[in-house]
């Protein structure tokens, strides 16, 4: 059978049966690949994948972190909506999707105990979200593993909101709006 007849998801779900002790001829014969298709998706899939949670202010457009794992579940986004509130104070809503993640208890009852409003984006509706989807389009399109993914984020994430001007805030970068604003009210944003 060709590569193409498989997706992503399946073609980690058949390494994910290979990790757990399946021998690859096994595999090989139940969905009718070769094993040199096998070593490939495995050279291309095989610890390669991982999440990111970028965390942007849609107004001045400044990442204030990305978190990369190879899991990240609603504890862990709030653990990093705590560290952020802590330095950048909280936000009256935040725009979500309908991931596991954020419409998980955790989540849930984080923001009810700040009195944050969640705002969920209507299934299958990214547009709903436009900017965020634009934002993890071109992280994507940068970043494809884990090697040393912590690092390379936050210098891009550095150089995101400290170099990168954007023609919707005037062609400044998001640290110099913010700075602008900031001073224009007062520093309160």
């Amino acid at each position: 059978m060709k590569q193409g007849k498989y997706t992503e998801e399946q073609i980690v779900k058949i390494l994910k049966e290979a990790d757990a002790g399946i021998k690859v001829t096994d595999l090989c014969r139940k969905y009718g690949f070769s094993d040199a298709t096998y070593y490939n998706w495995k050279n291309k899939f095989d610890g390669r994948r991982f999440r990111a949670l970028p965390i942007i202010d849609t107004f001045t457009k400044e990442c204030f972190w990305i978190e990369a794992d190879t899991s990240i579940g609603g504890p862990r986004v709030t653990q990093v909506l705590s560290k952020i509130s802590a330095i950048h104070g909280l936000p009256e809503q935040i725009v979500v999707d309908n991931g596991p993640e954020f419409i998980s208890n955790a989540l849930d009852a984080w923001a009810y105990e700040r009195g944050i409003k969640l705002q969920f984006i209507r299934p299958g509706k990214p547009v709903d979200n436009c900017y965020m989807e634009s934002f993890n389009g071109r992280f994507r399109d940068e970043f494809m593993g884990l090697y040393q993914v912590r690092k390379i984020i936050e210098d891009w994430r550095v150089d995101y909101n400290q170099a990168r001007p954007h023609s919707s805030l005037g062609d400044l970068t998001p640290a110099e709006f913010k700075q602008k604003e900031m001073a224009k009210n007062g520093h309160n944003l």
